[in-house]
Parts: structure tokens; C-alpha cells; sequence
């Protein structure tokens, strides 16, 4: 008598608006697919919201258009395709991990990404419009969804993309069991390696210039900005600046009135728009800015931002190897990234970036690219390992 395998299913969704860009999400899916896809038969949401009927559609788009994303994806849990019993099935997305609620009889294992309430409790601090409202708002709705797939008998693993995330589940909802993290895979900035030689980049910015990485028609992404701008006015109120400090803007725009806002004679911000030549941002700018806090999914910026060589700035939040490692770190030379948590931190981040020569940068680009491969083979065995951890998943947990 012959003993049938388990059917194995990965589930996905990618946002509408991150088809056609490349980022965190799309990499992961890939890393995913590449791993899961021989043996696995691969479900996209999307295209089974596309073939739905048109008051699904409607509906769907209903709650797309007030921002219950998750909501959204429970009602299309019912066109997913029939589930043998005691199936492997991995669900992966931020909004349609929640899927998982509606899947009883087979052997669940989600990706959550990020923690949708640990967004809700940042997005609360934002001082954007009415987005402290909306995550006020929405919150009770992330904390309750949360709370019943964490509490489901039939789920085995649950994978998020840092620490943080992991921690913040663990201790909201009463250590919280099988919670992984899986890190964001990033083999295609691994390409972007600048092959010039180091004579050719062996030169600074004719400028003090910073480089900015983010479309703007990002909420978070125009907090950012607006961080970005107030530490640097304060800077050159403090620091004795010899010339106009250049804010670089790469990303979409949708800010007309960006140097009002910036309102200071020694500040000029220039919009760049998509960047194709990782050399030419490198030597247009001394260093990578992103003093954003709000978390999820802001270590891609990070990566990017390595990947093409140039020392960043970023915050604590963003830090790979976790938000309390930040201080050894600093210390370091020729470390790729300065993280900083106060705007003390900024303003000496900030001057040691200007005063940097051209060779420590060249040196802090090698640590960049050193950085990413030793990051990329720890992704490998981290993906690779999800695998045998779903595939030999068993009901001694239940």
C-alpha cells in the first residue's frame, strides 16, 4: 500500500501597487516560489480576484478603497480552489496571511510579513493628515485578526521579516508560539555591484549631497521627507556649513512646493525621479538618508541603498541585525550604515558623512558590498530551512 504525500499549496497575494516595481515583497515572493515551486502548486489571489464575479469584484474594491485590505482578502477566501485534508499550506502576504482564518482542516503555516498592529501603533505617532486617526481606528481591527490566527490549532508556523516584529508578537499577544523570522531576500541588488574601478570612483560629490530613496505618493514615505528636512534645517542652524547642503529626491513626485517646505537658504532639494545607474547616485551623493521610525518593510530601502555603495543613515528600527545592536555598531569603522535613534545621533551622523575622504568611502563601499553578501547567503539557508520546517510539519503541535 502505497502512503500519499500531503498536497502542498503556497498561497500569495502582491499589492496592486508593487506589480510592476521591484521591492522587498516581490523578492520575497520570488525567493518563495523559487523554493516552493517545484513541489508545490502556487495560488495568486489576484488572479482569482480578477476571475470573480462583478459584485465580488465591487466588493472587493469596496474595502480596498476604505483601507481593510484584510477584510478584503476573507472575502475572496471562497474562491479559493478545494483544499484536501491535512494539506501544507503556506499563505504568504501582509493582508492575505488572514486567509489562514478561513482554512480548517489542512496543516497552515503563514508569512505575515510585517504586523499590521505593530504598523497601526506607528502609523498612531504620524503627524500626516488624518493618518493617526486611521490607525487608531484601525488597530482593534489588526490586534482581533491577529490575535485568532496566532490562536488556531492548525497553525504550525508563523514568519515575519525582523525581530522587531517577532518580539512585538510574542509580547502582545502572551508569547505567541512558532513565530520565525524570515529576513527579505535580496538576490537581485546583489547585481548592482559597481564594477568601475576604484580610480574612476575615487572622487567626492562636487557638493554636500544626500540621497533620499522613496516615491512620494507613499504616506510613510512623506514622513520621511519631512523628518529628513527638519534634521537637516537643524543641523545647519547648528553647524558651521560652508556651502548649500543638496537634498537628492529619487522616487516619484508628488510635492510641488518641496523646497518651501524645505525654507532655508542652505537647503535645496533636487528631484532625481527613478534612478537606472547605481554609479551615477553614487558619486552625485556623500551618503543614503532615511531617519524613518515607522517600520515595516523599510530594511529594503536599507539594502537598496548598500547596494549601490553608499554609506546611510537610518534609524535604529531599520537595522538587520536588530534595534538594540545600533551602538557597537557606530563604533566600527568603516561601517556601511550609521543608525541612529536621537537627533543627537543625527547631527554626528551628519559630520562624519561631509568629512568623509574618498578613500573611506570607497572602504565603506566594500563594507556595503561584503554586507549584502554575507546577508544574502544567511537569506538562503533561511529560506531553504522554511521548507524542511513546513514539510515535516506534524500533528504532535496540535
Amino acid at each position: 500500500m502505497t502512503i500519499q504525500r500531503p498536497r502542498l499549496y503556497l498561497i500569495y497575494a502582491i499589492p496592486r501597487h508593487q506589480l510592476l516595481s521591484e521591492n522587498g515583497t516581490s523578492r520575497r515572493l520570488d525567493s518563495l516560489r523559487e523554493c516552493f515551486g517545484r513541489t508545490y502548486r502556487i495560488v495568486d489571489i489576484n488572479l482569482l480576484a480578477n476571475n470573480a464575479a462583478l459584485i465580488d469584484r465591487l466588493a472587493t474594491f469596496f474595502f480596498l478603497a476604505i483601507g481593510l485590505n484584510n477584510l478584503r482578502y476573507l472575502f475572496l477566501s471562497r474562491h479559493l480552489p478545494h483544499l484536501p485534508t491535512d494539506s501544507n499550506v503556506l499563505i504568504s502576504g501582509i493582508y492575505s496571511a488572514f486567509l489562514g482564518l478561513t482554512l480548517r482542516d489542512v496543516r497552515l503555516s503563514v508569512d505575515l510579513v510585517d504586523s499590521l498592529s505593530l504598523t497601526d501603533v506607528r502609523g498612531m505617532q504620524s503627524f500626516w493628515r488624518i493618518r493617526p486617526l486611521y490607525h487608531i481606528l484601525q488597530f482593534p481591527i489588526s490586534f482581533l485578526l491577529e490575535r485568532l490566527l496566532l490562536n488556531r490549532k492548525n497553525l504550525k508556523s508563523v514568519f515575519v521579516t525582523t525581530p522587531a516584529e517577532r518580539d512585538w508578537l510574542s509580547r502582545i499577544h502572551f508569547d505567541a508560539p512558532r513565530l520565525h523570522v524570515l529576513s527579505n531576500s535580496i538576490d537581485s541588488l546583489l547585481d548592482t555591484t559597481l564594477s568601475e574601478s576604484e580610480s574612476s570612483l575615487n572622487c567626492l560629490p562636487p557638493q554636500f549631497s544626500l540621497a533620499f530613496i522613496g516615491s512620494l505618493d507613499w504616506w510613510v514615505n512623506k514622513r520621511m521627507l519631512k523628518a529628513a528636512l527638519r534634521l537637516l534645517k537643524t543641523y545647519l542652524n547648528k553647524e558651521d556649513v560652508a556651502q548649500v547642503v543638496h537634498l537628492h529626491v529619487y522616487g516619484e513626485q508628488f510635492v510641488d512646493n518641496l523646497n518651501r517646505e524645505a525654507h532655508h537658504p542652505a537647503l535645496k532639494i533636487i528631484h532625481k525621479g527613478y534612478f537606472h545607474s547605481a554609479q551615477e547616485v553614487y558619486q552625485d551623493n556623500h551618503a543614503a538618508f532615511l531617519p524613518n521610525s515607522i517600520g515595516r518593510g523599510f530594511q529594503n530601502k536599507l539594502f537598496s541603498c548598500l547596494s549601490i555603495g553608499l554609506p546611510t543613515i537610518a534609524h535604529t528600527s531599520m537595522n538587520p541585525l536588530g534595534p538594540h545592536c545600533w551602538r557597537e555598531q557606530r563604533a566600527r569603522p568603516n561601517n556601511p550604515a550609521i543608525f541612529c535613534k536621537t537627533d543627537a545621533d543625527y547631527m554626528e551622523a551628519l559630520s562624519r558623512v561631509f568629512l568623509m575622504e574618498a578613500q573611506q568611502r570607497l572602504a565603506v563601499r566594500q563594507s556595503c558590498h561584503q554586507f549584502l553578501a554575507d546577508w544574502h547567503q544567511q537569506t538562503q539557508a533561511e529560506y531553504h530551512d522554511i521548507v524542511s520546517t513546513i514539510n515535516c510539519m506534524d500533528d504532535s503541535t496540535d
